[in-house]
């Protein structure tokens, strides 16, 4: 029961990181939002990305050991 409970939840997270990653690669590959913004919000950007493609494969590592 407990197992499952905790892949229910890792099926949650990673969907919720590959919802975030999407917009964020979206947001990154939008020619007008990359023209536009400051350089910092650029690099924050690309940072949250990097970080929630490390998470999203933590988790989706978690999930194949099941």
């Amino acid at each position: 029961e407990m197992l499952k409970q905790e892949k229910a939840r890792l099926q949650k997270e990673r969907e919720r990181l590959s919802i975030s990653l999407d917009k964020i690669k979206a947001q990154l590959a939008n020619s007008d939002f990359v023209s536009r913004a400051p350089a910092q919000l650029l690099e924050k950007q690309r940072g949250l990305m990097e970080q929630t493609e490390r998470e999203l494969s933590e988790v989706t590592s978690k999930l194949d050991a099941f």
